[in-house]
């Protein structure tokens, strides 16, 4: 009996030990990121034939996931508020964009390793006025590279010659875009 018991002591030891070390903490950086931006679309000035500028407002949510060796295992990327503007001279017209992203870091986040994410969501030209089409979908990534950090510890990813990228869902073509974009900002009549 006390055979058994001294046998249990030490396994139930060992997977203590087993959980501690893979135990992992989490970081919630709120609005951290600001992906507010105008600029002046060449794409879609051209296909109008008079200047389009979009304009990004919003922040980005980031939750941090560390292993006991203080790296960043894992990282998740929110933006829950965020809205494009398409404008001209003409009008503007505004919608919501929401996406969220997910990263993993095999082994922990070091300059030079490899990351992997998956996005989805609400992504660019999501709610044209009368145009029906979302362009919504996910986006898988598979062996990009860490090859920076920001002053919050949140690490920047790079693609490079062995990065795969598989989308699936909905995704509207330049043509597109233009034909949804365009009677919202051009001039009338």
């Amino acid at each position: 009996m006390r055979r058994l018991l001294v046998f249990i002591t030490v396994a139930l030891s060992a997977l203590a030990v087993a959980a501690t070390s893979s135990a992992q903490r989490a970081v919630h950086l709120n609005n951290v990121i600001d992906i507010s931006n105008s600029f002046q679309s060449p794409l879609l000035s051209e296909a109008c034939g008079f200047p389009v500028t979009v304009t990004v407002s919003g922040f980005v949510d980031v939750t941090l996931i560390y292993n006991n060796a203080g790296l960043v295992v894992r990282h998740i990327e929110n933006t829950p508020a965020g809205r494009a503007t398409f404008s001209s001279s003409n009008g503007s017209f505004s919608f919501p964009e929401a996406a969220t992203s997910v990263f993993t870091y095999p082994g922990g986040a070091m300059l030079g390793s490899t990351a992997n994410f998956h996005s989805s969501g609400l992504l660019r030209f999501g709610l044209v006025p009368g145009f029906g089409v979302s362009n919504a979908g996910i986006d898988i990534v598979a062996n990009a590279v860490v090859v920076g950090f920001t002053p919050e510890g949140i690490p920047m990813v790079d693609f490079t010659e062995s990065t795969v990228v598989i989308s699936h869902g909905n995704r509207n073509s330049p043509e597109v875009v233009k034909f949804a974009v365009e009677p919202n900002v051009a001039p009338p009549g």
